[in-house]
């Protein structure tokens, strides 16, 4: 017969999977962003808003207490910075700028660009 989860255990299962999901769902609502802000240090606020307060959701769907709603809200800020510092690296590494969603060219510009002698 197996042991039963401890409580640390199961803080941890949480913290994982408040951080897994809330990168999923500030991935899924950042192109939306832009409507809501103009500057990109707005953009960067509000997704970052969004990955502490999906995570804290997700704690507090998982958990019977309000220290499972910080650890959720806390792996959501954890997902947030460890992205912002990853994405950073890569930038600097290879020594190229990602733009933003909302700056991406349409393919038809694309396409005129090159249909020019």
């Amino acid at each position: 017969m197996s042991e039963p989860i401890t409580t640390i255990e199961q803080h941890l299962v949480l913290v994982v999977l408040a951080s897994t999901i809330s990168f999923g769902v500030t991935e899924i609502v950042k192109p939306f962003v832009s409507v809501f802000a103009d500057d990109r240090g707005r953009r960067r606020a509000l997704t970052r808003l969004m990955a502490i307060l999906s995570g804290a959701a997700v704690g507090y769907t998982l958990g019977p207490s309000w220290l499972d709603v910080w650890f959720g809200a806390g792996a959501g800020v954890l997902n947030a910075w460890l992205v912002a510092v990853i994405k950073e690296k890569v930038e600097r590494r290879l020594d190229v700028h990602v733009p933003p969603h909302d700056k991406t060219p349409s393919p038809s510009e694309n396409r005129n660009d090159k249909e020019e002698p």
